[in-house]
């Protein structure tokens, strides 16, 4: 049971790892998603915020939070490792 825990838990940080990775390296390829989800769907539409995806500020926005993730992903090694502060 120890390592299916430990392997759960590492899969999801290399899953989120790699998430960040492409927010930082690509964030094109989320912006275009997005966008066209919106078109798409009346039900995105109508979610208030949903429009963000169109403004020029939204891939910095993704790139920040690909580091927000980034600092999440290594601080949990550091800390399930016992490298904590």
């Amino acid at each position: 049971m120890k390592y299916l825990n430990i392997f759960f838990v590492s899969s999801i940080l290399c899953l989120l790892a790699t998430l960040g990775t492409f927010c930082i390296a690509r964030p094109g390829i989320f912006v275009h998603w997005a966008q066209n989800n919106y078109r798409r769907s009346r039900l995105i539409q109508a979610y208030p915020f949903s429009n963000l995806v169109f403004r020029p500020w939204f891939p910095t926005y993704l790139r920040f939070m690909g580091l927000v993730v980034w600092a999440f992903v290594l601080l949990s090694v550091m800390v399930l490792t016992g490298h904590g502060f």
